[in-house]
């Protein structure tokens, strides 16, 4: 699974600002600005703690050693 990359989803937003603003689409500017603040603002928490959630593997588990030992 990839990670996401904030800076070109960011990247991306702004050629699109730029892209629209080239056509003198100022709803697509406004469209695409609002998409960059919600990338750099709460789409990098909830990425991050996507990441931190599923970074996990198989050595991470801990459980009670079956047999004779007992906890």
């Amino acid at each position: 699974m990839k990670e996401p990359n904030l800076a070109a989803d960011i990247g991306q937003g702004l050629m699109g600002v730029f892209s629209s603003y080239a056509k003198k689409d100022m709803g697509g500017v406004l469209k695409g600005g609002m998409g960059i603040l919600r990338a750099a603002g709460g789409g990098a928490q909830k990425a991050d703690a996507y990441t931190k959630k599923t970074r996990t593997s198989p050595a991470d588990v801990v459980s009670p050693v079956s047999g004779g030992n007992k906890l």
